[in-house]
């Protein structure tokens, strides 16, 4: 027998899951849009997220040690979070494949990557930095602030911050386009969907010069953009019928 045909059959043999409702993954957008944006808030005023980044281990870990009951658990939240965008982003590459195949693999390749590199940077700070804090508080500082600072370089600086961003913008690009050739949203959906993406993915630079601060500053807008885009996609399908059955305008 032709291998070919055993693979064949092996194929139409495998088992396939059934599609996602289109409603329930424009729920599961805004629940993560809504709940990852609260968890910034808090952090913006539990932390002073995101400048104390920038900030030294003698700064950071006496904040993060005065505040540990409320930021431990919000970074945690943070960090599952990046596993829902995984759910999210196999889901959203299924809705689009039959009218825009290319794209779709981009969102389903990148988005997971994004979630991947989410939930790494973010769960440091539950699992390690209880850790750190308290090496600083019991009087070796030195040592803390050596391995905090590399730390933070490594699971912060570069996989979720620099290759987290870059997937990001990859991902909000070519979900922007897949939309838009599924005949998904309104036209604005496209053009802040690209203009978004190519933002973040830019303000990357900043861990790769982190003299360039500018790019910090642009971040936090690229970051409001993503996250209220990606809200008014969840909105948009929850109030959708079908894809590709019928176009889904606003």
């Amino acid at each position: 027998m032709n291998p070919s045909s055993n693979a064949s059959v092996h194929n139409q043999n495998a088992p396939e899951f059934p599609p996602v409702p289109i409603r329930l993954i424009g729920a599961t957008l805004v629940i993560f849009a809504v709940v990852s944006s609260i968890a910034f808030g808090i952090l913006s005023v539990s932390f002073s997220f995101p400048g104390i980044l920038r900030e030294s281990a003698d700064e950071v870990l006496p904040l993060f040690a005065q505040n540990e009951s409320t930021i431990k658990p919000t970074y945690w939240i943070l960090a599952m979070s990046g596993l829902v965008l995984i759910a999210i982003s196999a889901e959203l590459g299924r809705l689009l494949a039959a009218r825009a195949p290319g794209p779709s693999r981009i969102v389903t390749a990148f988005g997971i990557a994004t979630g991947v590199f989410w939930s790494l940077g973010y769960a440091r700070w539950p699992i390690a930095m209880p850790y750190l804090s308290n090496l600083h508080q019991t009087g070796n500082k030195e040592r803390a602030s050596e391995l905090y600072e590399l730390l933070n370089r490594y699971a912060g600086m570069t996989v979720g911050e620099h290759l987290g961003f870059v997937s990001m913008g990859v991902f909000a690009v070519a979900l922007a386009i897949g939309l838009r050739q599924a005949g998904i949203g309104p036209k604005w959906m496209f053009f802040v969907g690209i203009g978004g993406g190519v933002l973040i993915a830019i303000t990357a630079y900043e861990q790769y010069n982190p003299s360039a601060e500018i790019f910090g500053a642009l971040n936090g807008l690229a970051n409001t953009i993503w996250f209220l885009w990606l809200l008014a996609l969840g909105v948009v399908l929850l109030r959708a019928e079908s894809v590709p059955a019928g176009r889904v305008h606003e």
